[in-house]
């Protein structure tokens, strides 16, 4: 499957965006030393605490600014393909969902990374959320009505897309509950847990959901390179396009 001009200027995007996070984290040891020194911490008993403080702090905020540009570029890329926009915020969504597993990174991750990688559950939201955004560089602009095979293709990606997102927005809560609600409401966060331990366990996440997203995926990819002639019930950009199938206005 050939990418389009369109798909590839996304796709460079993201990336940059996504190299730029990865050399912040690199960059991140020495930034920090930096920062004690030019605060005059060296050597205190306080240096240690300080250290783990900016670490912490500086890897949440590159971590939701990369979540924002990713918002960003996915919001031209649905428009582009005729997508909703809820499909970019879900996106999002996924790659906040997994913050923990950028704040393993700290001044010492270089020699501790196995074993903190060991200690990490699975990403499975923020490989979902790559899944998506490959999918969404592969499946071709519309240049005519969608064929009905495609809307249907559609309809599958779109629904386990939902389903990740909503497992990411439920683990969020789990993680941050305390710190935006404090003791209030706790008989709710159990429920939402165990919710969110019944579907994982239902439905052999994360392995199962991320095959299925995958294939899913391939399968909106090839079907949005059909020729049109069917009815038009997928998601289209342009004036007069029908709308997407999963919701409504977008």
């Amino acid at each position: 499957m050939a990418i389009t001009e369109g798909g590839w200027r996304y796709m460079r995007a993201w990336g940059i965006w996504l190299a730029l996070l990865i050399g912040f984290f690199l960059a991140l040891p020495y930034l920090v030393y930096w920062l004690v020194h030019a605060l005059g911490a060296n050597g205190s008993p306080a240096a240690g605490m300080l250290a783990v403080v900016l670490a912490v702090y500086s890897k949440a905020i590159a971590w939701v600014i990369f979540a924002a540009a990713i918002a960003a570029v996915c919001a031209a890329r649905t428009k582009a393909i005729g997508m909703p926009r809820k499909v970019a915020a879900s996106i999002t969504l996924l790659v906040l969902a997994d913050i923990p597993f950028g704040l393993m990174f700290d001044p010492g991750w270089i020699t501790a990374f196995a074993v903190r990688l060991s200690l990490v559950p699975t990403p499975a939201s923020l490989l979902a959320a790559v899944i998506a955004l490959v999918a969404l560089a592969f499946i071709r602009e519309p240049t005519e009505p969608r064929p009905e095979r495609y809307g249907k293709a559609y309809r599958l990606w779109a629904a386990l897309l939902a389903f990740f997102a909503t497992i990411g927005f439920m683990g969020l809560l789990s993680h941050f509950w305390l710190l935006f609600f404090g003791m209030k409401g706790l008989g709710l966060r159990n429920l939402l847990q165990t919710i969110d331990t019944s579907l994982r366990f239902l439905t052999l996440y994360p392995s199962v959901p991320l095959l299925l997203f995958a294939a899913a995926s391939i399968h909106l990819c090839l079907s949005s390179r059909e020729q049109g002639g069917g009815r038009a019930d997928a998601p289209q950009s342009g004036g007069g396009a029908a709308r997407a199938p999963l919701g409504g206005r977008s």
